[in-house]
């Protein structure tokens, strides 16, 4: 089965005095497409919008903002789409704010692989990704551009395959890099994202409660698999749990 994951980021990535994080949705492929999720956002904010309108979540004050948001999940999980979080929980910092981005984004797509192949091994992810702009330590903003993007990641995804002593099908991955300026859903992941970021402050307690409800079924990573099942679930994956059930383990 071949799936579309959608993702934007929120934090710095940097000092990590809040973890940061990657956020968005998966859902079948061919199932929520540009027109579908234009909807979704004109119905969360209550008006039509256009190219060049896009709001940010950022920009929604916190009294319209719970709203907006419970708007956007209760839509998405209506067209069968799951919420999907990749978060720098341990605030493990790399050698600079890409790298460490690059690391939480590689690892949350090797455990989603994962955890979907256990139970379809036909699955295929379609991953597109927001670009990046990023500050090199004491340096001016720049772009970790397209091609570089998708080689790096596509490099630290398979290495941690191997990491894992699993073998990295190629079927299982294709990498896209679109701009979070023109992508609808790439604006759905924008307030994914932040809600996320900022739930302690911007949600309030029943919309708090109302997340949880619904987010029973969707996937929260952490940069680091700390799993404590990890071990059993490689092993699932490689084919491998009933010899060691059978030697007793």
């Amino acid at each position: 089965m071949e799936y579309d994951l959608w993702v934007d980021e929120s934090g710095d990535f940097g000092k990590e005095e809040k973890p940061s994080l990657v956020g968005g949705f998966l859902v079948k492929s061919g199932t929520l497409d540009h027109h579908h999720a234009k909807k979704i956002l004109e119905k969360a904010l209550e008006r039509d919008i256009e190219k060049g309108e896009w709001p940010h979540a950022t920009d929604v004050p916190k009294d319209k903002f719970g709203k907006i948001i419970m708007s956007i999940i209760s839509q998405l999980k209506s067209a069968n789409a799951k919420i999907v979080v990749f978060e720098n929980n341990e605030s493990k910092v790399f050698s600079n704010t890409a790298e460490t981005y690059l690391n939480v984004l590689a690892e949350g797509i090797i455990q989603l692989i994962k955890e979907n192949v256990v139970v379809d091994k036909s699955f295929t992810l379609n991953a597109y990704i927001a670009r990046k702009m990023y500050k090199p330590n004491n340096g001016d903003l720049q772009e970790i551009f397209p091609e570089e993007y998708k080689k790096i990641l596509s490099k630290k995804i398979k290495q941690g395959f191997v990491r894992r002593n699993i073998k990295f099908n190629e079927n299982y991955l294709n990498i896209f890099i679109k701009s979070a300026r023109t992508e609808t859903e790439l604006f759905l992941c924008d307030f994914i994202c932040h809600t996320y970021y900022r739930r302690e402050n911007k949600l309030s307690i029943s919309e708090k409660e109302y997340l949880a409800k619904v987010s029973s079924d969707d996937y929260y990573f952490t940069a680091i698999d700390t799993d404590n099942n990890k071990y059993m679930k490689e092993l699932i994956y490689r084919g491998s749990v009933g010899k060691h059930y059978s030697n007793g383990y």
